[in-house]
């Protein structure tokens, strides 16, 4: 019919009364669509325009019609700028889309811009976080708003001061829900009504403006306490410690956060949602808009801020639908332009295709088009209304193409079906009740001429033309002994959803399997069922078979106007009534046994298909008279068809096997072998046959696989070979000493320095490698180690645990914090062993000379306890502990013995953070900026745990940073000065509580440049000798410098037994003045010259020359006795 069609169409074209505008092919089916326009190629190859994206073929893509609109025509212009259009107004519905997100949240920016600027103002400035000053007056017209936008450090500080004013000021979670309640009620509860009649005053501000709604008031106040939490949980004091505002807030949910802000959804279904009731009266409430917020009891704030969220929310979804009454019209216009594009190129065209899906949507192109020629393939399974849509008023001729005698078309509605003749086509009502013209085929060419008689019935007069049909195009599986068969059965049909067979399927897979096995392409192969059940069952039982890929499952219905090579039919349907459903119909019998070309094998029951169906009991008769039912299939090797065939009876197909044959394949191979495989379809495996191979290399004999290449083998063959380094002998394999470099596996017999004997390889050599033993007993020793270190922690844990145990039992602390200490009785040792600490630990370059006046001892049981906890925290807790100097001014030491150390502010700018900082040397701490002139400083015993050391500046660190990072505490190394670290030892901790004061130091600075000067070069050398002294005599120059040289040794030295005993001042002006020449030049070179003191140790004659001489290079006439690591110098 097809074909006819297309003949018809080029004859029509062809024609010089030929209209003006295309002819509209119209298809029901995107497949029939393709191979209708692909055979009108042939005759019209430039001037053919298909409609819609659904095509399968892709020789038609360039003639879809939207590949064939112009990139650039009288349009583009108007395209472009609606484009623009587009974008602009799709970004004004997200900002739109996104003002109504943010505004569905309370948080501190959605306050800022939507409270009413009077209000805010009232609410900021008469909080207790707002200092004098802070906001511009009112009459200079700057609104917060315009504050609050830039990020300069003004901007930053207003932030966390409304912040912590709304902290204060927002209501509790629990009155916005009870308040939500209350509107969304239709009737308010007779308690409620009750409850209005108490008084409710507790943290309520009455005004005269309270009263006039004082009972719906009454009510959400008294709900709001009994909701509300005891006191002792709901604590609003915010002069409470840090820690226990954060337990209390978190746990209850009741504090408004900048960080974790109270979320409110207008949109969420929910009877308490406000804005969806229609209790609600805001208007009764706009005299919340005036009021002080601070006067405003707790119910009235959550209206307010309701009252505030309602019309920001308002002006949101207004802003939101004028942007898409603005994107909708320009959509409208693109879609005009659209069509007006398309319509141009149609118009263009000799032939137009399209669905009558398509025609339906296309309606006005199609009408503006005005075609006077449609041509309607697959007429007959096209709805009447469907297919009127498509026929304008420009029609002249008609010509639809169809059988009426295949499926009707399908109605989804069964009444219009049954009622009103729905399935009755217009090409079926034409033909057949009014008598219309119409020609019938009378050959066809598509099946075999045995399958032919099966439809005779239905087309009496039918022929074959038997030229196309004996060819190779309509061969049937030479895996089969019959191109058609009904394999019957007796599998019970289940019904669900739809009708499936499970026994059925499995004969079909069975079926499927044997094809493929035996070289049959999947694409020329068809699944056909007549339900859709029956479709998911055998797709599933498909999907692990490999190998078929292109096979379909398909409905008979879907199937309809396609065909196949081989359709195999599952016909679903075994019952003991006789119940068949649609597949009585004749119309879906004609198109099941009329889609296959060359073989055709139905699986079902036939004794439920004739039981009550004449058209099945006429087919089935046919195929009885040619041997072709039965209840056994039988299949035959193609390679011995003299074999007998297999016989597969429908009951045992559970466990099918696709091969059969048992023969052996025996075919002869290239190398003249004959296969011995089991017989098989297709390429035979590699012979495996065994030969005699010699090996080219070193002409030994093996046996190989015939297949195989001899030359990529190893030669397997023993050989004895002696090593030259150690005569050793060791049977080795042939391959192994052509190909590779031999090494003696026997044992080492070296004894190692440490005494144990050698355990590598002979050719291993055992210089420099470390000793087995050794390290298995190192790890023993580091395991005991560990185990060691985690006792003591266990230990130090259980000691902390009782001290702490025993501080908190004890009674009350002394009352005075602070103890004197004495240099004689017995607070002696103590005292000296600070002053000691103090006097000795002094740079040079701080300018400072401490001597020690007075010392005190500080204990407070309190911040002992804070310190053992912090100590059980740390990561290292068994670490110990060192005494590090804090200087501060009198008023931070009265603090610091009393409450301990604080953390900075957060935003402070410090070195390393928010931290607390400690130095080595007491003439650090001793720094004006520091002490503030008290002359005194703290010797605090600090609990480091693991340190950070670092070389730089690390200005955002804090506590929970140095914690991710694994340490306790940080370290800046002396000398990083100028890579933005510090010149001398500075200790940071992050918890205050790492650090303890001991001791209160006073002192007085006896520093006097002057005295280090006292002496002038009189000769060219000059040496002077000092001892220690009890006192410290200002007037005297040499206590500086013996002091200076002492507090540098002891400073250096970590052996705290050595004393220094005698100091020698060198002055020697020769020398002098190579040190300040160097020193020029170093100035001249870099613009800054870092200088120290540093130790030099050698031998008494030594030290004598480099007095009169200087140092000199190693090497130089200067012997070297201790190595070099980095050189002469």
């Amino acid at each position: 019919k097809s074909f006819v069609g297309v003949k018809i169409l080029e004859i029509v074209l062809s024609a010089d009364t030929f209209p003006v505008g295309p002819a509209l092919v119209v298809t029901y089916k995107n497949q029939g669509l393709d191979h209708f326009l692909l055979s009108c190629l042939k005759f019209c190859p430039e001037d053919v325009v298909r409609v819609g994206g659904r095509s399968t073929e892709r020789s038609l893509d360039k003639f879809n019609l939207f590949s064939l609109l112009p990139k650039f025509d009288e349009f583009t212009p108007d395209c472009f700028d609606n484009f623009k259009k587009l974008e602009e107004a799709q970004t004004e519905i997200e900002e739109a889309l996104k003002q109504l997100q943010k505004d569905s949240a309370v948080n501190l920016d959605w306050v800022v811009r939507h409270m009413p600027d009077s209000q805010l103002r009232q609410l900021i400035l008469q909080g207790k976080w707002s200092p004098p000053g802070l906001l511009p007056e009112e009459e200079q017209g700057i609104s917060i708003a315009d504050l609050f936008d830039d990020d300069s450090p003004d901007s930053r500080y207003l932030q966390h001061i409304i912040s912590q004013t709304l902290k204060d000021w927002m209501p509790h979670n629990k009155t916005f829900q009870l308040v939500q309640d209350c509107f969304s009620r239709q009737k308010l509860p007779r308690a409620l009504k009750q409850v209005a009649t108490k008084s409710a005053t507790d943290n309520t501000v009455t005004t005269d403006l309270d009263e006039v709604n004082e009972d719906t008031d009454n009510i959400l106040i008294e709900q709001f306490l009994q909701a509300r939490p005891d006191d002792e949980e709901f604590d609003d004091d915010l002069d409470e410690p840090d820690e226990k505002i954060k337990k209390g807030r978190k746990k209850n949910e009741c504090f408004w956060l900048k960080e974790n802000f109270f979320s409110y959804k207008p949109f969420a279904s929910s009877d308490a949602n406000f804005t969806g009731s229609n209790n609600i009266d805001f208007d009764r409430y706009q005299w919340l808009l005036d009021e002080n917020p601070w006067h405003l009891n707790e119910s009235h704030r959550a209206i307010l801020v309701m009252l505030i969220m309602q019309s920001s929310h308002e002006k949101a979804v207004k802003g939101l639908e004028e942007a898409k009454k603005a994107y909708d019209e320009l959509c409208r216009d693109m879609e005009e332009i659209s069509k007006r594009r398309q319509l141009e190129v149609l118009k263009k065209a000799k032939i137009v295709g399209m669905t009558t899906t398509g025609a339906a949507l296309n309606r006005e192109i199609v009408q503006a088009l005005k075609p006077s020629i449609v041509f309607v393939e697959e007429a007959a399974e096209v709805l009447e209304p469907q297919l009127l849509a498509v026929l304008g008023p420009s029609i002249q001729h008609l010509i639809l193409i169809g059988d009426q005698y295949q499926l009707s078309p399908s109605v989804e509605v069964y009444e219009l079906e049954k009622s009103h003749g729905f399935a009755v086509s217009l090409f079926e009502r034409l033909v057949e009740h009014n008598k219309m013209p119409y020609q019938v085929l009378s050959s066809q060419s598509r099946m075999r001429e045995e399958f032919v008689p099966m439809i005779l019935p239905i087309y009496p007069n039918l022929r074959t033309n038997t030229q196309f049909v004996s060819g190779e195009r309509n061969k049937a599986p030479t895996c089969m002994t019959s191109p058609m068969y009904f394999w019957s059965h007796s599998y019970e049909e289940c019904k669900e959803r739809s009708v499936a067979n499970n026994g059925e399927a499995k004969m079909v897979i069975a079926l499927v399997r044997w094809m493929i096995a035996e070289g049959q392409d999947p694409a020329e192969i068809t699944v056909l069922a007549a339900y859709n059940g029956q479709v998911t069952l055998l797709r599933d039982m498909l999907k692990d078979i490999p190998g078929i890929e292109g096979l379909q499952v398909l409905t008979i219905d879907r199937f309809q106007g396609s065909e196949n090579n081989v359709i195999i039919l599952s016909l679903v349907r075994s019952n003991d009534k006789g119940i068949i459903g649609h597949l009585a119909k004749r119309n879906r019998l004609c198109v099941a046994v009329s889609r296959a070309r060359g073989a055709m094998y139905f699986c079902g029951n036939d004794i439920a298909l004739t039981k009550k169906s004449e058209h099945w009991t006429e087919l089935l008769e046919y195929l009885s008279r040619k041997n072709c039912v039965g209840d056994t299939m039988y299949l035959c090797c193609p390679r011995h068809p003299l074999s007998p065939p297999f016989a597969i009876p429908s009951k045992l197909v559970d466990n099918f096997n696709p091969l059969l044959c048992k023969r052996t394949c025996n075919r002869q191979l290239p190398c003249s072998h004959y296969c011995q495989s089991t017989c098989h379809y297709g390429d035979h495996p590699k012979c495996s046959e065994p030969v005699q191979f010699t090996f080219s290399v070193c002409g030994h004999e093996t046996t190989k696989k015939c297949s195989e290449n001899g030359e990529t083998r190893l030669c397997q063959q023993e050989l004895m070979h002696m090593f030259d380094s150690c005569e050793h002998k060791k049977l080795v394999k042939c391959w192994e000493k052509m190909r590779k470099k031999l090494q003696c596996g026997e044992q080492c017999r070296s004894v190692l320095d440490c005494g144990h004997p050698c355990m590598l390889k002979c050719f291993e050599n055992c210089k420099g490698k470390p000793c087995s033993h050794c390290i298995d007993i190192q790890k023993i020793e580091a395991a005991k180690a560990k185990r060691l270190e985690t006792q003591q922690l266990k230990m130090k844990l259980e000691e902390i645990k009782a001290e702490i145990k025993r501080l908190e039992d004890s009674p009350d602390g002394p009352d005075n914090l602070v103890t004197d200490l004495s240099s004689t009785g017995e607070s002696a040792a103590d005292y000296f062993q600070v002053m000691d600490r103090t006097e000795k630990f002094i740079q040079p370059g701080h300018d400072v000379l401490l001597v020690v006046t007075k010392i005190q001892k500080v204990f407070n049981p309190k911040l002992q306890i804070n310190f053992l906890r912090a100590q059980r925290d740390l990561f290292q807790p068994i670490s110990s502990s060192h005494q590090l100097f804090h200087g501060t001014d009198d008023a931070g030491i009265e603090g610091i013995i009393h409450d301990g150390f604080r953390l900075p502010k957060k935003g402070a700018r410090n070195m390393f953070g928010q931290g607390c900082y400690f130095a080595t040397d007491s003439s650090k701490s001793a720094q004006k900026i520091y002490t503030k002139g008290s002359n005194k400083l703290l010797l605090c015993e600090v609990i480091l745990g693991r340190t950070w050391t670092v070389q730089e500046d690390h200005p955002e660190m804090d506590r929970d940073q140095i914690r991710r990072k694994g340490y306790d505490s940080l370290f800046s190394k002396r000398g990083s000065g100028e890579r933005g670290g510090t010149q001398y030892d500075e200790y940071v901790i992050y918890n205050p509580h790492q650090a303890i004061p001991r001791y209160i130091v006073h002192y007085k600075n006896q520093h006097d440049p002057q005295a280090l000067q006292a002496y002038n070069f009189q000769n060219n050398i000059t040496r002077i000798s000092y001892e220690p002294s009890l006192t410290f005599s200002g007037d005297n120059p040499g206590e500086y410098h013996f002091r200076q040289a002492e507090s540098q040794f002891y400073r250096m030295s970590s052996r705290h037994s050595q004393k220094v005993v005698k100091v020698e001042l060198i002055m020697n002006k020769i020398l002098q003045g190579h040190y300040d020449s160097a020193r020029q030049e170093f100035q001249k070179k870099n613009g800054k010259v870092q200088e120290m003191f540093v130790f030099h140790g050698t031998d008494k004659s030594a030290i004598e020359k480099i007095v009169q001489e200087g140092f000199k290079i190693g090497g130089q006439g200067v012997s070297v006795r201790n190595g070099t690591a980095y050189g002469t110098g």
